[in-house]
């Protein structure tokens, strides 16, 4: 069963065995920057163990039961569907993440061209290659050195498109404070203009 914490940004798994034994992973206490990337992180942590103990076909039952279980408690937040595979655990976006109910990738496309740069690169890499299903995320801009080095890294997030999606409100929310500081000096010389009129006038009177 998932439990997250009163700030969404915690999640901690529980895991029932075949012995009757509660199995705890994550914590309530440790933030994360989104409600997913923490469940992805105590899924991990969780699976890890079970592999190393051995376990995990044991676990495989009851999950499904927690998974379904887990759909039905957040249904009233975000529609999850049917769970079909790790990749699909988790929804792409919120419906609150972007105006429109857009993605974050879609609105960072929107927004490099509103600024005039080029899309970002995503790149994922498998986060454990023992463990699948889990993926690391990085965003660059080739070619522009405005931007060197790697944006909106996320690390061990459960499913391709949804670590893409986390790197991407991250380059999201890295290029909007861009587009305010551009809009900010725009607007500072535009009022030095006008003061500069208004003092020409003022001389001509």
């Amino acid at each position: 069963m998932f439990t997250c914490g009163e700030q969404l940004f915690s999640c901690e798994v529980s895991i029932t065995l075949s012995s009757g034994q509660d199995r705890k992973f994550g914590s309530r206490t440790v933030s994360s920057p989104s409600k997913k990337s923490a469940k992805s992180k105590a899924a991990m942590e969780a699976i890890k163990w079970l592999r190393e103990t051995g376990q995990l076909d044991e676990a495989r039952t009851p999950r499904k039961k927690q998974n379904a279980l887990s759909s039905s408690v957040n249904r009233s937040e975000t529609d999850y569907g049917e769970l079909k595979s790790p990749e699909d655990a988790l929804p792409i976006a919120s419906p609150n993440n972007t105006p429109g109910n857009e993605t974050f990738v879609s609105q960072v496309s929107v927004l490099a061209r509103r600024l005039g740069i080029r899309e970002p690169l995503y790149v994922n890499v498998p986060s454990d290659p023992q463990i699948q299903g889990f993926w690391n995320c990085s965003a660059s801009f080739p070619g522009d050195p405005k931007f060197p080095g790697s944006i909106g890294e996320v690390h061990n997030v459960l499913g391709k498109k949804t670590a893409k999606e986390e790197c991407a409100r991250w380059v999201w929310e890295y290029l909007k404070e861009i587009e305010a500081e551009r809009m900010q000096k725009k607007n500072a010389f535009l009022a030095a203009m006008a003061e500069k009129a208004r003092a020409q006038e003022a001389q001509q009177a």
